[in-house]
């Protein structure tokens, strides 16, 4: 939903944002942005009956793996590839003009690679991208600000702006 609905992806896009990938990229996020995926995350371990002591191991292997797919680095898995989210895979999710554009349309949302733990769900809807080569990561045309307290804001207002009637 992030990368579909347009107020949602001006919270999302900040984490898209970084030009550089690092292990601690997955927790630049807009708040909203997390509370959002976080009431998703526990709707779904609600329905399907996950125990709170379950929920915080849960929460805990996801971060970690969150953490590794967004490491600047290169990891062959070979076949297992197929079979797992690795940081080559995720950092498709992340490129320019491929991961939050739709094949093809410059500035129309859409995407690629949005598996989390498994790229079946990809294969399946065909977005999946195996990367051969490293593609620059970030957000075509977006200036964020150093500061956390500036990127919230400003992340607010383009939200907000989204939700405003579009004048005709």
């Amino acid at each position: 939903a992030s990368h579909t609905i347009h107020w949602w992806w001006q919270l999302h896009a900040l984490h898209h944002s970084q030009t550089v990938m690092t292990a601690w990229s997955d927790d630049r996020n807009h708040i909203l942005d997390d509370i959002m995926h976080a009431v998703v995350f526990a709707f779904f371990a609600l329905l399907f009956g996950v125990s709170p002591s379950q929920f915080i191991l849960l929460v805990v292997f996801s971060q970690l793996i969150q953490s590794w797919q967004h490491a600047n680095i290169y990891v062959n898995l070979g076949l297992f590839k197929y079979v797992l989210v690795s940081p080559m895979y995720h950092r498709m999710h992340h490129a320019v003009g491929y991961g939050h554009e739709a094949k093809g349309k410059p500035g129309v949302l859409g995407g690629c690679n949005f598996g989390v733990l498994f790229p079946w769900w990809d294969m399946l809807f065909n977005t999946a991208i195996f990367p051969k080569a490293v593609y620059p990561t970030g957000v075509r045309d977006l200036a964020v600000s150093h500061n956390i307290f500036i990127q919230q804001w400003q992340t607010l207002k383009h939200a907000l702006v989204e939700l405003l009637p579009k004048a005709k």
